[in-house]
């Protein structure tokens, strides 16, 4: 009912009316109208009220006939083109770094912020060392991005072709080799999916490094190792480095929510906003178990590391992501290895070296060792280790102290990212890889996250939008819902009828925990009100906040590039790099309004 005020008071409802706006609303008329539009397979109407203001919100599932329902290479094609869109930005702007360690547009995920120098050298080298520990005559390079690897491999290698879907990087690399005559290399602008010219078995080395993340789904990275595969000689190796880890995800999405949650957010602020981040994330996560399931159908893996990054700094790559080595071609057989468990027959470093001194076994192997770099994220989730947690620098150390070769695997996918260790005494089986047993995962297991979905997410926003506006010709005011939600279906009572009393659950504010009152403080210059609507467009939300962050909210480097567009055709002039720079509304509107009046 309407107070003196004149706003609206929310009465409640029962199961077939709804009292709300100073009429009596019945929402089988609302629902009958929504599923008369083509696409539209079933429908529900509720009343959200959550920030205390009273709104009808509608709930749709759509049939075979959505816009969203086409085929897989739609989207998939489509992500393609953003991220070109996106490095074809970060790249040009990066053509004035240093030649050789050019680290212009390496954000951390966590924060926004650009990662330190010091660990990206790190970062570096240690992904050097993994691609020189073994056969590297022949290199081929699946992205090779601004040459921060390439530099470092050309004194090492016979032949090196590197290939980039960015046409400044690889225009901006061709005229720094120009400049160094000595260093013999071909570079391609190519998709990674495009092997042309690469001879079947003519490649010791295949390098994809901190690419898959920006691959649209399971199918696109399939097609690509399948070709790496293919493109290695035998004794060869497909290095796949700097993974996301699909088995880590709520460790990242938590400590993401944490980096831009306000003072006073409560653990069940963070969970929802770690969820909602979850659910916007447009790269692409994998778990190490796809790579066993990798070796387990291709008759030419016959081996798989899945390696913790090597790393003393912490950041999202050291925590959260990890290595692959795909060995191909005939091997000898691993060494036999006596099991034991870690917590139970060893229980820290002390008692392992113990283990190994003096008559140790040629072959060890300690299953479920905890990972101290993510003591704090477990204990986050209420997942704390049971055991005493151990880093994984400190176990690789022991090659050092002890006469055994050290290997450190993730390949288990463990939920909590224990480790399995597998120790080898040296000169007992010098020249084999060290390959941590495991066997191939359920059929049901879960591989990877859909990228894509992030898209549909906000592509959704605007064909509910639509739906909206097909509904005002159809509907007086009054019944006009306020949001429409896309649902896959609508909740069900166990006899089969609609579940109203469910309807809430599917219901968000569409505000993360990381706003506070005054991160929704309203926009107050046309310019601020260009910005966030813009945002609002891109992230699928009701509104923004001048002081809203743009990746607390679920943003990233794809969806910058999509406000940046939508920006520019209500007329301001902005980068994508200005975005990423300045990363709420009022921050970007002022720095604009300072460039416009330099």
């Amino acid at each position: 009912r309407r107070r003196p005020d004149g706003t609206l008071e929310y009465l409640g409802r029962t199961d077939d009316q709804i009292k709300l706006r100073g009429f009596r609303i019945e929402p089988g008329e609302i629902e009958a109208a929504l599923t008369h539009h083509p696409t539209v397979k079933e429908a529900a109407v509720t009343v959200a009220a959550d920030d205390g203001t009273a709104r009808l919100v509608a709930l749709v599932a759509l049939g075979s006939g959505s816009p969203h329902g086409g085929p897989a290479d739609g989207g998939r094609e489509a992500q393609v083109e953003d991220w070109n869109a996106v490095f074809e930005t970060t790249h040009a702007d990066a053509t004035d770094g240093e030649l050789t360690f050019n680290i212009k547009g390496w954000n951390d995920s966590l924060t926004g912020e650009p990662i330190p120098e010091e660990h990206m050298r790190e970062w570096v080298d240690t992904t050097v060392a993994r691609l020189l520990d073994g056969p590297a005559g022949r290199v081929l390079e699946i992205g090779c991005g601004t040459g921060l690897l390439m530099w470092r491999l050309l004194p090492h290698v016979t032949e090196y072709t590197g290939t980039d879907f960015s046409r400044p990087a690889v225009e901006w690399l061709r005229d720094g080799l120009r400049r160094r005559p000595a260093q013999r290399a071909r570079l391609h602008h190519r998709e990674a999916t495009d092997f042309t010219g690469v001879g079947a078995a003519s490649t010791d080395l295949v390098v994809i490094n901190s690419v898959v993340q920006y691959f649209p789904d399971r199918a696109y990275l399939d097609a690509v190792l399948d070709r790496a595969v293919d493109a290695t000689a035998g004794q060869g190796r497909v290095f796949v480095g700097d993974v996301r880890n699909l088995a880590l995800a709520p460790q990242f999405y938590t400590r993401q929510a944490l980096a831009h949650a306000g003072p006073g957010a409560t653990a069940q602020d963070v969970a929802r906003a770690a969820a909602e981040l979850a659910s916007r994330d447009s790269e692409l996560l994998v778990s190490p178990e796809y790579f066993t399931a990798l070796a387990a159908r291709s008759p030419r893996v016959t081996g798989v590391e899945v390696l913790p990054r090597r790393g003393r700094h912490r950041n999202e790559m050291s925590l959260y992501r990890y290595d692959v080595v795909l060995h191909v071609g005939d091997r000898p057989a691993a060494p036999e290895a006596e099991a034991v468990t870690w917590g139970d027959q060893v229980h820290d470093l002390a008692s392992l070296s113990a283990r190994l001194d003096g008559g140790g076994p040629d072959a060890l192997l300690v299953r479920g060792v905890p990972n101290a770099r993510l003591t704090r994220d477990n204990e986050l989730l209420r997942m704390p280790a049971d055991a005493t947690a151990v880093d994984p620098e400190h176990l690789w150390a022991l090659a050092d102290s002890t006469p055994y070769r050290v290997s450190v695997s993730w390949a288990g996918a463990d939920p909590r990212g224990a480790m399995d260790v597998l120790l080898v005494r040296k000169g007992a089986h010098d020249g084999r890889p060290l390959l941590v047993p495991h066997p191939a995962p359920k059929p049901s297991a879960r591989l990877t996250n859909t990228p894509t979905r992030h898209r549909r997410t906000t592509e959704e926003q605007s064909a509910a939008e639509g739906l909206r506006s097909w509904l005002a010709g159809r509907l007086p005011a009054h019944l006009l819902p306020a949001r429409i939600i896309e649902v896959d279906a609508l909740p069900r009572t166990g006899t089969g009828k609609l579940d109203r009393g469910a309807l809430g659950g599917l219901v968000t504010t569409g505000r993360t925990a990381a706003q506070s009152d005054n991160a929704a403080a309203a926009p107050r210059t046309g310019l601020e009100q260009t910005l966030a609507d813009a945002w609002a467009q891109v992230l699928g939300l009701p509104g923004i906040g001048v002081h809203d962050n743009f990746f607390a909210l679920g943003g990233d480097s794809l969806l910058a590039v999509r406000a940046v567009a939508r920006c520019r055709q209500a007329g301001v002039q902005l980068t994508v790099r200005q975005l990423l720079s300045q990363q709420t509304v009022a921050a970007l509107a002022a720095a604009l309004d300072e460039e416009n009046h330099d």
